[in-house]
């Protein structure tokens, strides 16, 4: 029966309707939301008797005609761009707009988006930490940051102090903190600490480092740190007792080491190499063909690794490596 199909499209449309609708009231705190609405046709006519035609005896014409509709559709479910009531939020970076216009947002991928929303974010906490301008380490609850001759840790939520060590130095310093396996490790240009992270007790000193060290978790036993000198030689080490556990053979390397697996990656002029993780052996070479190089100590640069590869930067592009075992 046609009846039931043509009243079931009215039901549908009715539905989409319904969504919209359940939709703007979910939205209605949404910063910058503009509520939509949904259009509807009808949708094809059946002629049974076209407009205009003679009737059966010929003798007069038919105005009207015979045409049933179908039923009906949703053709578009469209933003109405009216103005909206301002709030004030109390917080002095957001913004707001009067009338026409959009705010312009540059997007992960460097495009431009435009959005009606002027919510910048909200000042959550200020520890007012001087002095620091390095990358802060964050792990679980707690966040730790680097400044000139000391190492803190604040709550991350509430941003209050929960220790401070002091290097005990007369300037400078400030290097990036790293964090593994519940240890802080900070070079400050003047002394290579390792730091108890929950309590900031200073557990040891260790070997100054260049650039920041990586780390690989060993599934059957202390797990091994790797650092390179201000020689360019490559030392491992037991996170655990500090204990020195192997130097690389090859005296001069320019990057961070990088862990993939249970391999330590890490360039030196055009070559990429890899070394094994336990006993420092060079498990493989290749000639990149761009000149891998780092320029600033203390900072996460050089090469970058995920997805089983390495990936290598230069002027003018970035490529990726795996390894020949892959």
């Amino acid at each position: 029966m046609k009846a039931l199909a043509i009243a079931a499209t009215g039901m549908n449309a009715q539905q989409t309707n319904l969504e919209v609708i359940a939709n703007n009231i979910a939205n209605i705190n949404t910063t910058g939301y503009k509520r939509a609405r949904a259009e509807f046709s009808d949708l094809l006519y059946q002629v049974d008797r076209t407009q205009g035609v003679p009737n059966r005896s010929n003798t007069s014409l038919v105005p009207e005609g015979v045409s049933i509709g179908l039923g009906v559709k949703t053709t578009a479910v469209r933003n109405v761009h009216t103005q909206g009531e301002l709030t004030s939020t109390g917080n002095s970076f957001d913004m707001a707009l009067t009338g026409r216009g959009w705010f312009q947002i540059e997007g992960a991928d460097g495009g431009t988006l435009y959005s009606r929303a002027g919510k910048t974010g909200t000042l959550r906490w200020d520890a007012g930490v001087s002095g620091t301008e390095v990358l802060p380490a964050v792990a679980g609850s707690t966040v730790f940051t680097a400044a000139p001759c000391l190492v803190i840790a604040l709550d991350a939520k509430t941003g209050d102090r929960r220790w401070t060590y002091d290097t005990g130095c007369s300037g400078g310093g400030g290097g990036m903190p790293i964090y593994f396996e519940g240890r802080i490790y900070v070079n400050d240009g003047m002394e290579s600490v390792v730091l108890d992270a929950a309590k900031g007790k200073k557990l040891r000193n260790f070997p100054k480092y260049y650039y920041p060290p990586a780390f690989w978790t060993n599934p059957s036993g202390n797990s091994p740190g790797f650092l390179l000198d201000g020689t360019g030689r490559l030392h491992a080490f037991d996170t655990v007792t500090g204990r020195n556990l192997w130097n690389s053979k090859r005296h001069r390397f320019d990057t961070p080491p990088l862990v993939i697996s249970d391999t330590v990656v890490i360039g030196s002029g055009f070559r990429l190499y890899g070394l094994d993780t336990r006993t420092g052996a060079i498990l493989w070479s290749q000639d990149t063909g761009t000149f891998i190089e780092a320029s600033f100590p203390n900072g996460p640069i050089g090469l970058g690794a995920g997805d089983g590869k390495v990936f290598i930067p230069n002027d003018t592009a970035v490529s990726a490596w795996g390894s020949p075992r892959q």
